[in-house]
């Protein structure tokens, strides 16, 4: 059972209706719960649709937890190890004004909602359902050392350039 929820979390095989029709869900959701940001007083239909998407981030969370297992393959350690893997703090940070916001009986951790930009975090989730970034990602892994040598060399150009 939970290798087949990891199956249909995960990015979707060509074959794999489920697993597709998540994926396009989510990527809804995610434009979905961007509209709010977009006004000044985002009214109650705003609140509802940060509720609403809020609750399917946190249950997306949980299920890409509860299934850890199977995408880092280190056994029990796996859900210790996911919660600090980049796009999982992406996803918490992108829930975490949310879930403030919506319990009014943790004034002081009322810091965390302060700015709405934090939600701003769940463009970052698209990332997840991008071939091309994970394509972008394979390059920079294996190209880190020539990519950090550009970089440092467009640095200092840049530095030079400014003190010139």
């Amino acid at each position: 059972m939970r290798k087949r929820i990891y199956q249909i979390i995960e990015l979707s095989k060509d074959n794999d209706r489920l697993s597709l029709f998540y994926d396009w869900f989510i990527l809804f959701t995610i434009v979905l719960s961007i509209f709010p940001l977009t006004v000044k007083s985002p009214g109650t239909v705003g609140i509802w649709i940060d509720s609403i998407t809020a609750v399917i981030f946190i249950i997306d969370y949980i299920l890409r937890l509860l299934t850890a297992d199977y995408k880092l393959g280190k056994k029990n350690w796996s859900f210790l190890i996911y919660p600090f893997m980049p796009m999982a703090l992406i996803d918490l940070a992108a829930i975490l004004p949310s879930i403030f916001g919506m319990t009014n009986g943790f004034r002081l951790l009322k810091i965390f909602r302060l700015p709405r930009t934090f939600r701003v975090f769940r463009v970052f989730k698209l990332l997840r359902y991008s071939r091309s970034f994970a394509r972008i990602s394979i390059v920079f892994r294996k190209q880190k050392e020539a990519l950090t040598a550009v970089c440092i060399l467009v640095i200092s150009y840049v530095l030079v350039i400014y003190i010139l």
